[in-house]
C-alpha cells in the first residue's frame, strides 16, 4: 500500500495546475471578448451619432428649402471622401452643426462635406467622417431629395 501512494504523490498538484491553466485561458478568452464587445459598442455608437447628425442638418434644410444653395460644405472635395483640414461656413446653421460634428473622435480634422445639386431634383449629400483611436477612417454617407 505504501508503493502505490509513493506513485501517486504530486498527482492531486499536477490536477491543481492543469485545472487552473484551462481556467486562466477561459478567463482571458471571455476578457478578450469583452473588449471587443466594448470596441464594437463605441463603433456603433459613433454611428449613431453621425446618423444623428447628418439628419439633423438634413432636417434644418428641409426647413430652409429657399436657401438650399447656402447649406453648401467643401463643394470642392472629392465626392465622399474624408479630408484632413478645417471647415468654415457663412451659415450660422452650419456652423453650430460644425460645432456639434467636433464632438466625433476627430470630427474637427476631418473635413464634412454638403453637396447640393439643384438641378438634379435638389438632392442632397451629406458625408460626416471620423476616426477612432487606433483605427481607420470611417464616414457616414446618407443623400436626400429635397423639395
Amino acid at each position: 500500500m505504501s508503493k502505490t501512494i509513493k506513485h501517486q504523490t504530486g498527482f492531486m498538484l499536477l490536477e491543481t495546475m492543469v485545472g487552473l491553466l484551462l481556467f486562466s485561458i477561459g478567463i482571458l478568452g471571455m476578457v478578450s471578448m469583452l473588449v471587443m464587445s466594448m470596441k464594437a459598442s463605441s463603433e456603433a455608437s459613433y454611428r449613431s451619432e453621425a446618423s444623428y447628425l447628418a439628419n439633423q442638418i438634413l432636417a434644418q434644410m428641409w426647413v430652409d428649402r429657399a436657401n438650399l444653395a447656402a447649406y453648401a460644405l467643401n463643394p470642392t472635395n472629392p465626392v465622399g471622401t474624408c479630408v484632413a483640414g478645417a471647415s468654415a461656413s457663412g451659415n450660422t446653421d452650419v456652423t453650430n452643426w460644425l460645432a456639434d460634428i467636433a464632438k466625433l473622435p476627430n470630427g474637427d480634422a476631418l473635413q464634412p462635406q454638403i453637396l447640393v445639386d439643384a438641378l438634379n431634383n435638389n438632392t442632397v449629400t451629406v458625408t460626416i467622417c471620423w476616426q477612432s483611436p487606433n483605427s481607420s477612417v470611417h464616414k457616414f454617407v446618407v443623400t436626400a431629395a429635397i423639395n
